[in-house]
Formats: structure tokens, sequence, C-alpha cells
């Protein structure tokens, strides 16, 4: 890979409430995406898709390429994963959404913050609609800007 992709915190993942509708959701999609079976997890009656177990991902795996989508091109570069259909996305809205639509992160927000290190740095939040995943600029974010001056 390019680029370290780093989260803010440690595991990183998307939950909801757990039901028998959606442990059904699952093992259709587990049947549709056997590559991804060992990111869910049931917990206390809390339903979890492992995003990272770690703060840092720096090998290419199955997260970097769900990691790709970029639905409203608000993260400004792609390419370090392979685009997985917009079905996946779809059916893990399906599964992780609430009645209003939003789809909640483990740390109680809905939406997640990523670092880029190495050719391409930046910081985005991203969240989870049906159609994939959509980013926007970390606002507060501030990319280190070396000149030849400064040396």
């Amino acid at each position: 890979m390019k680029n370290i992709y780093i989260f803010d915190i440690a595991p990183v993942s998307i939950e909801c409430k757990f039901s028998e509708n959606k442990a059904e959701l699952i093992a259709q999609f587990v049947y549709s995406y056997p590559a991804f079976q060992n990111n869910f997890h049931i917990d206390k009656k809390v339903i979890h898709f492992l995003i990272s177990n770690d703060t840092e991902i720096s090998e290419h795996n199955n997260i970097v390429d769900f990691l790709e989508s970029n639905v409203n091109n608000g993260r400004l570069f792609n390419g370090l994963g392979i685009s997985l259909p917009s079905d996946f996305y779809q059916r893990l809205y399906e599964i992780f959404s609430d009645s209003v639509g939003n789809v909640m992160f483990n740390n109680g927000d809905y939406e997640c913050n990523l670092k880029t290190i190495g050719k391409f740095d930046s910081s985005h939040y991203f969240e989870l609609k049906a159609d994939g995943l959509h980013w926007r600029e970390d606002d507060d974010y501030e990319e280190d800007d070396y000149d030849d001056d400064d040396y």
C-alpha cells in the first residue's frame, strides 16, 4: 500500500441491536460475501461489523476494499482497494441502519475519522449510507506544510 490508514480509536466497528430478522440478513450477507464472515460479532445482544482491531492499516485487506467506496467524491483519492459492488453496502446498511437511516459506530457517532499518511496525507470522516460510503474532509486537520525555504 502507498498509504497507511489511521483510525482515532481501536477497535472500529459499526453496530446495532440484535434481532432474529437481522441474524437472517447477516446469514444472507455472509453467503454472498464470505470473505467478510469474520467481521461480524455478536456481543451482549449487539451486532458488530468489525472494520479494524487496530488503529492502523498498512497492508491491503478486505477492509481496504470496504473503504474504497467514495459515492459522493468527498475523499480526494481512491485506488488503494478493490471496489465492492453497491449491493454490498446496501445489505450492510439494511442490517445496521436505525429507524431514521443512520448507522452508528462503536464510538457513539454516526461517522468515523480516518487519516491517511503516506503518498496522500489527509483526514476525512466517513459514514455508511445505502449506496456506499460518504466522505467529508476533516475541517480541523492541518497537513504539515514544509517548504524548501524551511531548511
